[in-house]
């Protein structure tokens, strides 16, 4: 990796850590542990998150939530 694309992949991940705070993070990660208690691996879980991501982009969830904090001002 060139020292240009860490740098920017190193604040990217700084910016998102400031933006949700770490115990929410945790919290969400433990409640995946039954899936690698099953057997999945990380590549499995991944991909599960990426759908599933999908799935709440494509589906309009996401939006709906942004209009609503648009529309009361939460951040």
């Amino acid at each position: 990796m060139e020292l240009q694309d860490y740098l920017d992949k190193h604040n990217k991940i700084q910016s998102m850590n400031s933006k949700i705070d770490e115990w929410s993070l945790n919290y969400q990660f433990e409640k995946l542990v039954p899936l690698i208690e099953a057997g999945y691996d990380f590549q499995d879980i991944l991909d599960f998150f990426a759908v599933k991501f999908s799935d709440f982009v494509q589906g309009g969830t996401l939006d709906e939530i942004l209009k609503e904090r648009k529309t009361t001002g939460e951040k």
